[in-house]
């Protein structure tokens, strides 16, 4: 992803594992420009958050496993086209502002996020 964020400021989750060290040496060294006051309990509301969380729901419901590389893309590939199929992305989407805005009415503290 970081290839095609050149000039963007990334959004920094809070995710403990994005606080270790070589994690932030990397964003040192590559003097990335992360977004300073982005909410630290803002719970998942990154649009990619949500449709990794359903990806794995549907992959475990589906019972599909993957052995190779080649597996692996095509089953999400599928797995992507039914949701898209169905409205799930513009759902997140439309999502997202409801939830920014709970969270701008809990005063940046947490929201119940679905």
């Amino acid at each position: 992803v970081l290839p095609f964020c050149d000039g963007l400021q990334i959004v920094h989750d809070y995710f403990p594992v994005h606080y270790a060290s070589s994690v932030k040496e990397y964003i040192k060294s590559n003097a990335l420009n992360v977004l300073p006051d982005w909410p630290r309990k803002s719970g998942d509301l990154m649009p990619l958050e949500n449709v990794w969380r359903e990806m794995v729901y549907r992959f475990e419901a589906e019972g599909i496993f993957a052995n190779t590389v080649h597996e692996l893309w095509t089953a999400i590939e599928q797995v992507f086209n039914v949701m898209n199929r169905g409205g799930y992305f513009i759902e997140v989407i439309l999502d997202t502002r409801n939830k920014l805005r709970r969270l701008f009415e809990n005063d940046g503290d947490w929201v119940a996020v679905n």
